[in-house]
């Protein structure tokens, strides 16, 4: 989100073309699915900063990620997870916080059963107060949904 706003420029979100990137990254940003999602991410970003009155710049950026994903915004890029799938959220989030699936390309594989050493991974990694029992045997969109919801609950 950094890349939006300008150093030296106050109230002013940059988008498409015009945000703050190396060369290597240009070439990934210039992509259309990309294009899309920063003018989306700057459109968010604008409406939270009119509507708390507040400099873009400071804008949490937990804010902004949690506004674009009511509004059904991919902000990890899997293939095979659509926000109208029911643990859409929780995969996105968990995805933030670095616990990323990535089976081929891009996939999560929602309906695959989680095995117990994925679930040790995830458990470890997350540092979260769950049992690796009360896991294992639950697909992966089941596992991450109890995952987040734990999460949100502490």
């Amino acid at each position: 989100f950094r890349s939006l706003i300008p150093e030296d420029v106050e109230g002013f979100i940059a988008a498409e073309k015009s945000i703050s990137v190396s060369h290597i990254v240009n070439g990934c940003s210039r992509l259309q699915p990309v294009v899309m999602l920063i003018g989306q991410a700057a459109g968010a970003a604008a409406a939270i900063s009119v509507k708390n009155n507040i400099e873009p710049g400071n804008i949490s950026v937990d804010e902004l990620q949690s506004e674009l994903l009511k509004a059904g915004c991919q902000i990890y890029p899997y293939k095979d997870i659509y926000n109208s799938h029911p643990a859409f959220e929780a995969i996105q989030r968990l995805a933030l916080k670095g616990l990323i699936i990535d089976e081929l390309d891009f996939e999560f594989k929602s309906e695959k059963i989680a095995s117990s050493e994925e679930v040790n991974e995830w458990i470890n990694k997350l540092k979260i107060d769950l049992k690796n029992e009360e896991l294992i045997g639950l697909s992966r969109a089941e596992a991450f949904a109890k995952m987040f919801s734990c999460l949100k609950n502490n």
